[in-house]
């Protein structure tokens, strides 16, 4: 979804619609790179799954 159309469906702010665009961004490439998370540390782990509830309680 474009910025421009999730600002128009949900009455987002640019800014908002903006770090929506980089979060899906962002978790489509972890998606693609599944694999490569297998050799993460379980710290390294634990900071990413703290990063992507940070994103998920902002939006």
């Amino acid at each position: 979804m474009s910025r421009v159309a999730a600002a128009g469906c949900l009455k987002l702010s640019q800014e908002q619609a903006t770090f929506i665009a980089f979060a899906s961004g962002a978790v489509a490439t972890l998606g693609a790179n599944l694999k490569s998370l297998q050799v993460l540390s379980a710290n390294e782990k634990n900071l990413l799954r703290e990063w992507l509830n940070r994103i998920s309680a902002s939006t």
